[in-house]
């Protein structure tokens, strides 16, 4: 059995002070007028335990994952909760702009004119007295003369030649050469423009993978046949560089016709231009339900072999996707059985045919 004891001491100072009896007589009174209680016992707590409502109060049944919708709840019909948060949405904004604000601006004419903040303060250097001590300046001034020295120069003539003028006289000069440097300008002015030989593309800089041929302003990349690539649900890739010279007099740029089985993409500097036979914006193999299938979008999925090959001619204007200088060309092809990949581009590009000369010389001076 437990028992509760509450002992209290009251020490008071007054005109009638208790006795030390007396105080013993308080506590044992206190003592045996405590309650007691075995655990197990029934006992009515809110009589016993000042304050005390239930053993499950509301806040028992939270936790980290409904604390916070509780707590929300609550701050809903919470003034002081609904305080915080009208403090929260209506306090006032400022905008501080770097180059207005006083806070930027006066900070900044410091940096720009310390010496005008300088000016600004009590005393100046040159009001300073020394208080003791070896000189800190030592004015030194030296002078010194310089002349410049005149003096008389004579000489003396040792022969004096005299001239008649009945006697002819030969003398002889000797002919002085120098050396002037002349320009001739040439400029040429175009009098007719053609096609050039290879619209646009410099033909020594096709780095490619492929096989390719340049003929009658087609570029072909890759071989038209059939079947020369092998493979299930297989990703054939393949890189073709090139470079473009005077992109601003390239008048055509087109993908003319392309052919493949089962699937081919189509990339110039990392923009689709061409994805067939079904469109989208990638050529992807994906594995669903134990099977492989080719996924051209993010909601196209179709099988890898279309048993068919596809020839198609078109018309899509490249220009937009060029650039001066090295572009880049990528062909992915999916080859399930047998299949092949190929594309023709049909380029031209204006290109003098006829110059006239003009010669602009400086030269006629010297002559």
């Amino acid at each position: 059995m437990i028992r509760v004891f509450v002992l209290l001491i009251v020490i008071s100072v007054n005109a009638n002070a208790v006795t030390i009896a007396d105080g013993k007589q308080q506590a044992s009174d206190l003592v045996s007028g405590s309650q007691s209680f075995t655990p197990g016992d029934s006992v009515d707590l809110t009589d016993a335990v000042p304050g005390y409502t239930t053993s499950s109060p509301p806040q028992t049944q939270y936790d980290d994952g409904n604390m916070f919708d509780a707590a929300t709840l609550e701050a809903a019909d919470n003034e002081a909760a609904q305080f915080i948060k009208d403090s929260h949405d209506k306090r006032p904004d400022f905008d501080i702009d770097p180059d207005t604000s006083p806070i930027f601006t006066k900070s900044q004419a410091i940096i720009d004119n310390p010496q005008a903040v300088i000016d600004n303060l009590v005393g100046r250097y040159g009001d300073c007295n020394q208080q003791g001590g070896d000189p800190l300046f030592n004015d030194d001034i030296r002078t010194c003369d310089e002349y410049i020295d005149i003096s008389q120069q004579t000489c003396s003539v040792g022969r004096v030649i005299e001239v008649d003028t009945d006697y002819k006289y030969k003398c002889s000069s000797k002919r002085n050469y120098s050396t002037h440097t002349c320009d001739r300008t040439l400029s040429l002015t175009c009098q007719a423009e053609g096609n050039c030989a290879s619209g646009g593309i410099v033909l020594d800089s096709i780095a490619t993978d492929m096989a390719w041929a340049y003929s009658g302003n087609i570029l072909t990349i890759g071989t038209i046949a059939n079947n020369y690539w092998q493979g299930s649900c297989s990703v054939f890739e393949r890189t073709t560089r090139f470079t473009i010279h005077n992109l601003d007099k390239i008048k055509k740029f087109v993908l003319q016709r392309v052919g493949y089985d089962d699937y081919m993409l189509i990339k110039l500097n990392g923009q689709v231009i061409f994805n067939g036979p079904f469109g989208g914006d990638r050529l992807e193999m994906v594995h669903i339900g134990g099977g492989r299938y080719v996924k051209t979008s993010d909601i196209s999925f179709n099988v890898c072999e279309l048993s068919r090959s596809w020839t198609n001619s078109l018309n899509i204007d490249l220009i937009p996707y060029l650039v001066q200088g090295s572009n880049e060309l990528t062909i992915k092809v999916e080859v399930t059985g047998s299949g092949e990949g190929w594309l023709q581009i049909d380029s031209e590009q204006s290109c003098c045919s006829t110059w006239v000369e003009n010669w602009t010389d400086n030269c006629g001076a010297y002559k």
